[in-house]
């Protein structure tokens, strides 16, 4: 399989992908300075984490809203011009993120990180196929990314934005004006959904290194007892983030923690 812009196709009929992390990417997002460093830390931690992207429609998404308010387009047709802008920002971050591969659906989702590739969804033809969700604005790619992290029987939902404040767990009644109001209705009781500010990467990093750690400690151990490993068959064992992910270099031209080199 090849990363980049063209999307994976493949033969190949795998058991149905079930990434540990859905990780929502605000379209917002891509005009933050930060945005390469944010996909960095993706393409670093995500394969060995089992995470899947779903990008937001951004920039695209909202000139959809604009020729419907000048035009009134169908409702059908505003819905799938909006997640047809999903699908082209999906190619964007294949195409920037190193490591990172288009998918389509749950077989080349599994088929990238058994790969050890980043899964990003465009979500166009999957919806298609199935056609969950209401043709209307009251859906955006949050509650497409909570749809397809349920089908997935993912463990945990990652919401990036561009919203200032502390990484939180969203709950229904402390999500109003985060989330789209028909995003509850998809979320199954089973999977955790969380807020973080996608301008800071190093929040993010910690908040995955933390998911991380909650995944890992409630998978089976040895003897039918509880452990902390992570590993599937055929895959690296799970790495943590920061334990690759060292953070931006500062002034000095070095990273934190790192030391000064020697003089020579």
């Amino acid at each position: 399989m090849q990363a980049g812009v063209q999307l994976s196709i493949s033969n190949r009929q795998p058991p149905i992908a079930n990434p540990r992390l859905v990780v929502k990417l605000g379209g917002s997002l891509l005009v933050d300075p930060a945005f390469g460093e944010l996909l960095q830390l993706l393409a670093v931690s995500g394969p060995t984490m089992g995470v899947l992207v779903v990008p937001g429609g951004g920039p695209l998404a909202d000139e959809v809203r604009r020729l419907d308010r000048r035009f009134c387009l169908g409702a059908s047709s505003a819905h799938w011009m909006a997640i047809l802008a999903m699908d082209q920002l999906a190619l964007f971050i294949a195409d920037q993120a190193p490591g990172a591969v288009a998918v389509t659906g749950p077989v080349e989702v599994e088929a990238a990180l058994h790969d050890g590739l980043l899964p990003v969804l465009a979500p166009s033809v999957w919806l298609r196929a199935a056609d969950p969700l209401p043709h209307s604005w009251a859906v955006t790619g949050d509650s497409i990314a909570a749809w397809v992290a349920s089908a997935l029987r993912a463990e945990a939902l990652v919401l990036l934005k561009s919203v200032p404040g502390d990484v939180v767990p969203l709950t229904p009644g402390a999500a109003d004006g985060v989330v789209d109001e028909f995003f509850w209705q998809v979320v199954p009781p089973s999977l955790s959904v969380w807020l973080a500010d996608g301008r800071e990467p190093q929040t993010v990093a910690r908040l995955l290194d933390r998911l991380s750690l909650a995944t890992c400690s409630s998978a089976p151990g040895p003897e039918g007892g509880r452990g902390v490993r992570c590993d599937r068959p055929g895959r690296r064992r799970r790495a943590h983030p920061q334990d690759r992910y060292p953070g931006p270099p500062t002034r000095a031209g070095r990273r934190p923690g790192e030391r000064r080199p020697a003089p020579r």
